[in-house]
């Protein structure tokens, strides 16, 4: 949050229950300034480190930051949800199993791989394709909310080797991951119908990959 201070370059409040005048209903806090430089740290240093951006494919990390943004009210969603934790992922896997499906013959796919005796959360359903930013745009541009599913963490600011940061090689698997990595909707939600479109979308914009 930025202000101007007649008084000070920064000045900060906390928010906690009923010790305080206001209350976000979780012990918290604020901060102000009228420094620009200053926001802008702020701003980035909350959000994983990263620099203003967007779109999330121009994302840069410039420094290492923190995600520490979860409330009580937050948490207190959380721990119902948890309750339900089995029928959420068993719902992921069937939409991640019928993407499998429908994309196993498709030109050009590469499909995710589970370590033997693992099970994955899909968090997100990701597939390696080639000329991933032109299907990536292509794709947006009908309507279907595609994103890139990775970043090569080594190639940004944030981790140019030094002191603290030690880079073994030339890491090419993650600059493969972060150039052809394209994540696919996946909701709970997600119908077949939806999936259906996605495929089709996906498999017309592969059709003009030159092979």
């Amino acid at each position: 949050m930025r202000t101007d201070s007649a008084t000070a370059e920064m000045a900060w409040a906390t928010t906690a229950p009923a010790s305080r005048v206001t209350s976000t209903g979780a012990p918290g806090g604020m901060v102000t300034t009228d420094r620009d430089d200053w926001s802008e740290w702020m701003e980035s240093y909350k959000h994983f480190g990263m620099g203003k951006a967007t779109e999330r494919e121009s994302i840069v990390f410039e420094r290492i930051g923190t995600n520490y943004k979860l409330s009580n009210l937050q948490a207190a969603v959380g721990v119902v949800q948890m309750r339900h934790v089995d029928e959420l992922l068993e719902r992921r896997r069937a939409l991640a199993a019928r993407y499998e499906q429908r994309l196993a013959s498709s030109p050009g796919v590469t499909l995710p791989k589970t370590t033997e005796h693992g099970q994955h959360s899909y968090q997100s359903f990701c597939i390696f394709v080639p000329e991933r930013d032109r299907l990536l745009s292509n794709l947006r541009g009908s309507g279907i909310e595609v994103q890139i599913g990775s970043y090569a963490l080594h190639r940004h600011p944030a981790f140019v080797p030094g002191p603290h940061v030690a880079i073994p090689g030339p890491l090419e698997g993650s600059v493969y991951a972060f150039e052809h990595c394209l994540a696919l909707p996946l909701f709970h939600e997600l119908t077949g119908e939806q999936q259906e479109r996605v495929v089709a979308a996906l498999e017309a914009q592969l059709s003009a990959v030159p092979r």
